[in-house]
């Protein structure tokens, strides 16, 4: 399993837990102006944070070797064998390498691959979607001076000229746009509604611009297209969304006596619409006639005062409460690894104080165990400091040279067997003139 695996799932993890204790919080509120919060808050906590609670790599443990740890820290004495030059040295025969076999994918990484190509696809229809949004506005017209007269009467909340755009299609009335939000109205709200009912959805799509719903709206689109696998993120948007329309039904009619007139022309509406702009908060939909009787129902049973936004102290305790959620939950963590040890195995022949003395094969004398000289004739040297372990594992090997000339050089005689005299190797002067030699010899 490599490094980013875990680390998206736990991405994956958070978010999933974050989204439920958001929509457990919602089930226990029923006012929309707190509901309206909170799906903010959890859908951006759920966006948002477990990119950085996942952060923290998950701890490898790596179970040393006992029998490394318990070796000697001194090293092996060198030893040099010399070689007549007509000695032939067999070479050994190349391992030969077997086939891979096919091994099945892990199963997490499969997890993760599928998770970034439907976030892919989902990226790409949101550009598509925003393309289309593009083209659609580019036939909108702002509106003439005729228009203008009749919709700045309605509402003391209208500012700018400029804020508005003129749909000639059969199209709801809406709010989009990312950085320079429009209200969108239908041509024919001028000619055929009342200027009570063009007055309901002035006032609607003014509280949508004011909140600025459809930036919220393509935010949370692209957390959406992250989250495509979550039920609960795109059910925590479609809570959004209904609670967004009761606050801005509740600010169209004001007071309880028009709301049954309100309803119905919501109903008219629905039934004229014949296209539907993408990425827009619309004032009425004509494929969710549910959420229309739902919506319906729940303007006329609410109270004046529940159009009232949420407090500041409201929304700053919310965004605390997610954050110490996001906090608590960031030590649930799926590890790279269990606890186990590293399947290298070392040799025992690389191990200190466990090397094989050398076997006589082709007629090559073994090399006899060199005795300790006396003290006298040894220089004692004092031992270096011992340095702090690096590292769980330390491998020493034991080098030795094979020199093929019958001549190395030194002044003392070679004993019969053809090798150096034991004093000739406890000359700290002629090892080091064995080894400046060794690249004037044939060495194996």
């Amino acid at each position: 399993m490599n490094f980013p695996t875990p680390y998206f799932l736990n991405v994956a993890l958070h978010a999933g837990i974050l989204s439920v204790l958001a929509t457990l919080a919602l089930l226990m509120i029923r006012q929309a102006r707190y509901r309206s919060v909170i799906a903010i808050s959890g859908l951006l906590a759920v966006g948002l944070l477990p990119w950085f609670t996942a952060l923290r790599p998950a701890q490898r443990v790596i179970t040393p070797i006992p029998e490394i740890q318990t070796q000697s820290p001194t090293l092996p004495i060198w030893t040099v064998i010399t070689l007549p030059m007509d000695r032939q040295i067999p070479k050994l025969a190349e391992a030969s390498v077997a086939p891979e076999k096919f091994t099945f994918p892990d199963p997490l990484i499969v997890v993760v691959n599928l998770w970034a190509a439907g976030s892919g696809t989902g990226f790409l229809l949101l550009v598509g979607a925003m393309l289309k949004l593009r083209i659609w506005r580019k036939s909108l017209s702002p509106p003439d001076d005729t228009a203008w007269k009749i919709l700045l009467p309605l509402s003391p909340e209208i500012l700018r000229r400029n804020d508005f755009l003129i749909s000639p299609a059969t199209a709801s009335p809406c709010v989009t746009g990312l950085f320079r939000s429009k209200i969108v109205l239908p041509q024919f709200l001028f000619t055929s509604a009342s200027e009570e009912e063009l007055r309901w959805a002035v006032r609607h799509e003014i509280s949508h611009w004011q909140a600025g719903d459809s930036r919220w709206m393509i935010v949370f689109a692209v957390i959406r297209c992250v989250n495509w696998w979550n039920p609960l993120t795109h059910r925590l948007a479609s809570i959004w969304s209904d609670a967004r329309e009761q606050l801005c039904d509740l600010h169209a009619t004001g007071n309880t006596d028009r709301r049954v007139d309100y309803g119905q022309f919501l109903v008219a509406m629905a039934r004229k619409i014949t296209k539907q702009p993408p990425l827009a908060v619309t004032m009425a939909k004509g494929l969710h006639a549910r959420k229309l009787k739902q919506r319906i129902t729940l303007l006329l049973g609410a109270a004046t005062e529940s159009e009232k936004p949420a407090g500041k102290n409201f929304i700053a305790l919310n965004s605390a409460v997610f954050i110490a959620c996001a906090a608590m939950i960031s030590s649930v963590k799926i590890k790279a690894e269990e606890a186990v040890a590293d399947s290298t195995t070392v040799p025992e022949s690389t191990v200190v104080d466990q090397q094989p003395a050398p076997t006589p094969s082709d007629g090559i004398p073994a090399t006899p165990s060199i005795p300790q000289p006396p003290a006298a004739t040894t220089p004692v040297q004092p031992d270096p400091p011992a340095a702090p372990p690096k590292a769980n594992r330390r491998i020493k090997i034991g080098t030795k040279f094979i020199i093929t000339d019958s001549k190395p050089g030194f002044s003392e005689p070679m004993s019969k067997e053809g090798r150096f005299t034991i004093t000739s190797l406890l000359s700290n002067s002629q090892e080091q003139m064995i080894m400046r030699g060794v690249t004037g010899k044939n060495v194996l």
